[in-house]
């Protein structure tokens, strides 16, 4: 496991889960018509979807 690729995965991490809060912090907080919610829902899952393959690779270089 290199320091390096932990570091790198752990800053996509971190990088989607800033992107999920902006997305729940929007909805929460503005007026949307059903359309631009449906967007904000839509980016917010493709960013838990990256989420999840971020983690499966730190497990991975964890694992090594």
């Amino acid at each position: 496991m290199s320091d390096n690729d932990l570091n790198r995965v752990q800053g996509e991490i971190d990088e989607q889960l800033e992107k999920m809060r902006i997305g729940w912090v929007r909805l929460a907080t503005a007026d949307f018509d059903p359309e631009e919610r449906k967007e904000i829902r839509d980016g917010i899952r493709s960013n838990e979807d990256q989420l999840m393959v971020s983690l499966e690779r730190k497990w991975a270089l964890r694992r090594n």
